[in-house]
């Protein structure tokens, strides 16, 4: 069986002042984007986990599942997510929607190396990323963790493997209009 997709989209956005799923990329948004990039690969199910007010305006074929206490974290947001995931699930791609510049062959990379150990991430120019790759030795870890919990932190305790990629966009977030303008500009200029 092939694992499930999950693309986290629950974050406020407090230090972008909008919500970053839907900022501009392409001829979409980045939630779109992001969708469509992964929409190529073949998982089992998908899902895009959000913020309640969020929800109608993500505009995607994909499920929406909604973390009804977005602000207590990404934990928060992994375990409204593993809800939602299959019972006999070996593994979930966990994805961060404010990391657009991933490139497909990235994405299938990973979920190539889905299984190998407890959990996968990539590592571009000695600085770790996602999407994240997280087999289901992890799940009752993660469902049991404390909310406000980092999700590495609850993972440290299984094995991972990193694997090498050549695309910076593994460790590239947006943060700040300021991070998102300078690419933008830099993007512009290649």
């Amino acid at each position: 069986m092939q694992g499930t997709a999950i693309l986290l989209a629950a974050g406020a956005s407090r230090r972008m002042g909008s919500p970053k799923a839907l900022l501009p990329w392409g001829t979409g948004t980045f939630v779109q984007h992001l969708c469509s990039q992964l929409d190529g690969l073949d998982f089992a199910a998908r899902g895009v986990v959000t913020r309640p007010e969020l929800a109608n305006r993500l505009n995607v074929d994909w499920p929406i599942w909604i973390n009804p206490l977005p602000d207590r974290g990404m934990v928060s947001s992994l375990q409204t997510a593993l809800q939602f995931v299959s019972p006999d699930c070996p593994w979930v791609m966990v994805c961060l929607v404010d990391q657009p510049a991933i490139s497909s062959e990235t994405f299938r990379k990973m979920a190539a190396r889905a299984g190998e150990t407890g959990w996968t991430s990539p590592v571009y120019r000695g600085r770790r990323g996602h999407p994240v790759v997280i087999g289901r030795e992890c799940f009752a870890a993660l469902r049991a963790a404390e909310a406000e919990q980092n999700p590495r932190d609850v993972l440290s305790r299984f094995p991972r493997t990193l694997v090498e990629v050549d695309d910076a966009g593994v460790a590239q977030d947006f943060d700040t209009p300021e991070e998102w303008q300078s690419f933008q500009k830099a993007k512009v200029g290649r």
